[in-house]
């Protein structure tokens, strides 16, 4: 189902609602697009979204930055 796709990011707060689907959508990319290509980051104790949330910080802020980190590797390979 998600062959092909290009790299990706999945982002989950641990107090999502969706939190078992969000793991099922990443176990299910790396297995059909490769471990290489799905990055997994799991924020304890955050709600859905957390980072267009100024309240929530620090886990805000550190999860910027990690995209931001992220972004720069994939551009950094081109």
């Amino acid at each position: 189902m998600f062959a092909g796709l290009p790299t990706t990011i999945v982002v989950a707060g641990g107090a999502e609602y969706t939190l078992d689907g969000m793991r099922v959508v990443k176990d299910r990319l790396a297995q059909d697009s490769g471990e290489d290509k799905c990055t997994y980051v799991e924020v304890p104790d955050a709600s859905h979204d957390f980072f267009l949330m100024t309240w929530h910080e620090p886990e805000r802020t550190q999860i910027l930055q990690r995209l931001a980190g992220w972004v720069h590797q994939l551009t950094s390979r081109a």
